[in-house]
């Protein structure tokens, strides 16, 4: 009886051991699993469950029915292992973690399965309670709360302001993985995202964070039809912006379109009424714009930003969605490529601006319109749109064509003459998104200036781009790492950036408290650029006295070892004490909050590189 509860024990503590590892990706305890992770985790364990019961069931054979159960054991070991591995494949937490979980899980089911020895059975039970017990606490604080609430703060280095990066999780469907959507308002205590599934999400502001809560929304995108019947379902089928206007109440979605009896698609533009008191919408969606022709191959080149340019009209681009890739002798009498105005009141539409690739913002401000446009390899731009006027696509760009040094369509390479030209234009791409102007006063130093969103950009995005712009043209460009695609940038009431990845995480950027700025006087958070004393830039758990170009005293020199986290304490509160004879005029820091601070600010600000 004994053994038999010792080994009904055994397998709960071995089973919860596995489920907890599961919650880690996420970072939710079972108790805040969803479905779709408790069926995950009810797959692992009935593969689990099924090893022990064939071995359990074989016990005592021997010859070639052993060797099968050896091998059934082997091959369904290894796949659970290769199953976490792509499970854990976007995983936040440390790499060293997720390993040592795996290789201790597969030892404690080695030692289920092939031994009967009742001392290793206490003592890998114990292994998984102190397992379990070890990540009872594991960033799991809200739970019951919304998605969002799950957060982790980084602080970033830039030029005017240091800031403090706030990443909060959306709860989105895992199974789409397109890229989209938009923060459709904003006002003083809350906004409405609409992401690129088609699903809304209420969004309500407070003095560290962005809570999120999903609302119920009857979306245009029709996506559920689409990936049931499209032959080829792709990830860019997707919301490409929103905006809601109070003057009308109305919320207005551009979005991809499929048309099932033609098999090909097109780039909608449909309102409905919205009232947002409530966050319900009122009656049917109404389609006021379609581009054409179809064609046939959803894509990423579509365009589709909106902005309200006065109160009559609505501006909103088209991009070039792979049209001149088709028929570019074609792409000047079509929808694409273009920029549009809507009047609220006859629904008329006009073209405003010709020759654009893929414009993915656009700002009505002061009288000025700017919008920002992918390139193709190379050449992302900013523009500043007048009427009439024709911006170059197909045949101007200051980029080239994907693997080739020219752009095929004019023969010419870094030409954009005859048609207007950007005010500025990056290469490599950033990847460029959305735009607007700071007006705020949570940077002042910011004031005035374009800040610009940037996707993925070849590996050069992922950051906030500042454009300072003095009679006419872009005087600076500062970029700043978030660490985060960014498809979307809207400003707080209060001055805070919001910033969405087009995912599933929005970004809360604010100043940090300069908790380094004691140390500021004699250390640069720049690498190698040292001051009286070195640069800090990445010296948590850096070898003491490393860095560059700089002469270390004599003690400093001889301690030698890494400045691990404990280290760093002990420094900070006493130098002297810690390495005696060093020429670091300092008395310490009696407070260990304020040391502690210190070193979560040296450990995550995030330098850039280019700095």
């Amino acid at each position: 009886m004994i053994k038999k509860v010792g080994l009904t024990i055994s397998v709960i503590l071995y089973f919860s051991a596995l489920i907890f590892l599961l919650g880690m990706r996420d970072s939710l305890p079972p108790w805040g699993f969803s479905i779709n992770q408790w069926i995950v985790s009810a797959v692992f364990s009935v593969a689990l469950a099924a090893a022990l019961l064939v071995i359990l069931l074989t016990r005592g054979v021997n010859g070639f029915a052993a060797k099968v159960k050896f091998s059934y054991f082997l091959v369904v070991t290894l796949s659970i292992l290769i199953l976490s591995a792509i499970y854990f494949s976007d995983i936040s937490i440390s790499r060293v973690i997720v390993l040592y979980s795996l290789v201790f899980l597969a030892a404690v089911v080695l030692a289920f399965l092939l031994t009967r020895n009742a001392a290793l059975h206490i003592l890998f039970s114990v292994m998984s309670l102190l397992f379990i017990l070890s990540n009872y606490n594991y960033d799991w604080k809200k739970i019951g709360e919304n998605h969002a609430s799950k957060k982790k703060s980084v602080y970033v280095f830039s030029s005017y302001h240091d800031l403090k990066v706030t990443n909060l999780k959306v709860d989105l469907d895992p199974d789409w993985k397109g890229s989209g959507g938009a923060l459709a308002h904003v006002d003083n205590e809350q906004g409405l995202l609409i992401s690129a599934d088609g699903s809304a999400f209420k969004l309500v502001f407070n003095a560290s964070s962005v809570e999120s809560t999903k609302i119920d929304f009857n979306s245009p995108l029709e996506l559920a039809h689409y990936r049931e019947q499209a032959p080829n379902p792709n990830h860019w089928y997707r919301i490409t912006d929103a905006l809601y206007y109070p003057k009308l109440s109305h919320l207005f979605l551009t979005y991809t379109f499929w048309h099932q009896e033609k098999q090909c698609y097109a780039i909608r533009l449909s309102s409905v009424n919205f009232d947002l008191s409530t966050y319900q919408q009122k009656g049917n969606w109404s389609l006021l714009y379609e581009s054409s022709p179809c064609v046939n191959r959803v894509n990423n080149e579509s365009g589709a930003r909106m902005a309200v340019l006065d109160s009559d009209r609505l501006m909103f681009t088209i991009g070039n969605f792979y049209y001149d890739h088709i028929d570019v002798s074609k792409f000047a009498d079509s929808s694409y490529g273009k920029t549009y105005t809507l009047d609220f009141n006859t629904s008329e539409i006009k073209v405003f601006t010709t020759g654009h690739r893929n414009s993915q913002g656009l700002l009505v401000d002061d009288g000025e319109i700017w919008s920002t446009e992918h390139g193709p390899f190379g050449g992302d731009e900013l523009n500043l749109l007048i009427k009439g006027n024709d911006y170059g696509w197909p045949y101007k760009s200051y980029g080239t064509d994907y693997s080739k040094k020219i752009l095929i369509a004019s023969n010419t390479v870094g030409d954009h003459s005859e048609s207007t030209r950007p005010v500025y234009a990056w290469i490599p791409s950033i990847g460029i998104s959305n735009i607007i102007r700071y007006k705020g006063n949570e940077f002042p130093a910011w004031q005035d200036d374009l800040i610009i969103g940037s996707l993925r950009g070849m590996g050069h995005g992922y950051s906030l781009q500042r454009v300072r712009i003095r009679e006419g043209r872009a005087v600076t460009v500062e970029k700043i790492n978030t660490g985060k695609a960014i498809r979307d940038v809207t400003e707080l009431p209060d001055g805070r950036l919001l910033l969405w990845s087009g995912k599933d995480v929005l970004q809360l950027v604010e100043q940090s408290e300069n908790v380094f700025s004691q140390c500021s006087g004699c250390h640069a958070m720049r690498p190698s650029v040292n001051g009286e004393g070195p640069s800090l830039a990445g010296v948590v758990n850096s070898e003491v006295a490393s860095a560059k170009r700089y002469i270390y005293s004599p003690a400093l020199t001889e301690f030698g070892g890494k400045w691990t986290v404990s280290r760093l304490d002990r420094f900070l509160k006493n130098p002297q004490a810690v390495v005696p004879g060093t020429t670091m005029n300092f008395s310490g820091i009696e407070d260990e909050a304020t040391r502690q601070e210190i070193i979560k600010y040296l450990n995550e600000i995030q330098v850039n590189p280019d700095k």
